[in-house]
């Protein structure tokens, strides 16, 4: 499957249930949650994505108290898709890798996306922005998922997919020991060989040796 820039999609419950952290946006029992891919790392190889919300005006209300005060409001940005507004929650964001995308966000046979190239780049940057923040241990929320985590966690998949399988030794064959083969003609032979010696070195009894007149 292609991951394409601007589009939504669904990640599988697979994820959220090896991950298991608290604060991430998981599916719900009867609805899937859609999110919106922002970038590929092209280091790593992770796909970040951005849970969406429905709940526009309790984030309108977010937004608003942080400009009061003064406060970055990158974290949260509200765009319209299909002339629909919605909330990315870039604090929430957390890479994948595709094994774990389900499928893109489909409404009406199309494919939910954001049509506009410039509002895809801006979103981008603002992605690159949020990671390297959060890298640094900026929190923009307690109830941030632990990011860095999840992305050691992904890490660890692909290195693990990446060495190869280790090869196992045949173990070594024992050795065939040879037996001597038990010729009655054959044994017979070796004792007379194994008397004549006897004679030779001068043993009592033997066939030869200083006591046989035949070897001088």
């Amino acid at each position: 499957m292609e991951i394409k820039s601007g589009r939504f999609y669904f990640v599988k419950d697979e994820f959220f249930e090896k991950i298991n952290d608290p604060y991430l946006k998981t599916n719900r029992e009867t609805t899937k949650r859609p999110h919106y891919f922002a970038i590929k790392d092209e280091k790593t190889g992770l796909y970040w994505l951005v849970p969406i919300s429905s709940k526009v005006e309790k984030y309108e209300k977010i937004i608003k108290n942080k400009q009061n005060l003064n406060k970055p409001t990158d974290a949260i940005k509200i765009i319209r898709v299909f002339n629909e507004k919605s909330v990315l929650l870039f604090q929430d964001m957390f890479p994948v890798t595709e094994q774990y995308i389900k499928e893109p966000y489909i409404k009406g046979n199309q494919s939910v996306r954001i049509e506009s190239e410039s509002l895809i780049s801006e979103l981008s940057k603002n992605a690159q922005n949020i990671i390297s923040k959060i890298r640094n241990g900026v929190k923009f929320t307690p109830t941030q998922p632990d990011i860095k985590r999840i992305e050691q966690l992904m890490l660890a998949e692909i290195q693990a997919k990446e060495q190869p399988p280790q090869q196992i030794n045949p173990p070594a064959a024992n050795p065939i020991k040879q037996e001597t083969p038990k010729n009655p003609s054959l044994l017979k032979r070796l004792d007379d060989k194994k008397e004549v010696c006897k004679g030779l070195n001068g043993k009592p009894g033997g066939k030869g040796g200083k006591n046989n007149p035949d070897i001088e």
